[in-house]
């Protein structure tokens, strides 16, 4: 099932190798371009089920899917396959370029390469640099997807959601969030990239007005990566809203109104600063 009546699949070819892509438009469309990028062990449909709609009501809404690169996925891969979906679909203009997670941190590197190719960045629970409290919990998601499938489930969705989302919700609604957590065939080189995330080069090189966003409850990436980021990136400010790492589920209308009310004017918020989770 499409993510969208009017997203048409395409695929892109890049040294990185061969990105699907969902284009609700197409080369030298007049309206404004935000492409998305997705996390660890998702794509297009399952990270931005909730927000693609919304954004493609007033913007032409690209979603890249990753190609598989197993043990050879490194982070410049995934850059390239960026640029070059950015190169092939919106060849005219500076896109709106938007990353989740591990999506963030290729957004971010991506920007930095090749400034030219951005309008605006916005970066929902991105890291600068993996830190040892990340590189424990990755080392403990490795021993269980070598060893035990099912409590990898549970760890994942433990660790995904935050406590308050999960507190309200039945032990059946729990289970179901459970069930639903996949893993991708390229989570687990996508997991040993994540342990070596270190962006501050390109980082310094942002040009691009920059959104972060941050869970105030986020296990993955606390919200002291979206800080960090904060003081790499000259032009950035920080909303943080109160849920865990899976921001776009949890939180996907105040996310798309983030996202909305900052494409319409980047400096609505003032460089460096950081807004309220109560004022979202």
């Amino acid at each position: 099932m499409s993510i969208h009546p009017d997203a048409v699949p395409h695929e892109v070819r890049s040294p990185g190798g061969t990105v699907r892509v969902h284009d609700t438009g197409e080369p030298g469309d007049p309206r404004p371009t935000v492409v998305l990028l997705h996390g660890t062990g998702g794509d297009t449909a399952s990270h931005f089920r909730t927000v693609y709609p919304l954004l493609a009501v007033r913007h032409r809404t690209v979603g890249i899917d990753f190609a598989p690169a197993g043990d050879g996925l490194s982070l410049d891969a995934l850059v390239e396959q960026t640029l070059a979906v950015l190169r092939d679909r919106v060849p005219d203009r500076p896109a709106h370029l938007v990353g989740y997670s591990l999506g963030a941190v290729v957004a971010a590197a991506a920007s930095g390469t090749a400034p030219e190719r951005v309008r605006t960045l916005a970066l929902v629970a991105g890291w600068l640099v993996t830190d040892a409290h990340q590189r424990l919990r990755n080392d403990l998601w490795q021993r269980l997807h070598a060893t035990d499938p099912e409590a990898l489930r549970l760890f994942s969705t433990f660790t995904a959601f935050g406590d308050p989302f999960l507190g309200r919700r039945t032990d059946q609604e729990v289970a179901a969030l459970v069930r639903a957590h996949g893993t991708a065939p390229d989570v687990a080189a996508q997991m040993r990239l994540n342990r070596e995330v270190d962006i501050s080069g390109p980082a310094a090189r942002i040009t691009a007005p920059t959104l972060l966003v941050a869970g105030t409850h986020d296990q993955m990436v606390p919200v002291r990566h979206s800080r960090m980021l904060l003081g790499a990136i000259d032009d950035a400010r920080l909303a943080e809203l109160p849920c865990g790492h899976a921001i776009p589920t949890e939180r996907p209308a105040q996310l798309v109104s983030l996202l909305e009310d900052f494409l319409a004017d980047p400096a609505r918020l003032p460089a460096g600063g950081v807004l309220d989770p109560i004022a979202v």
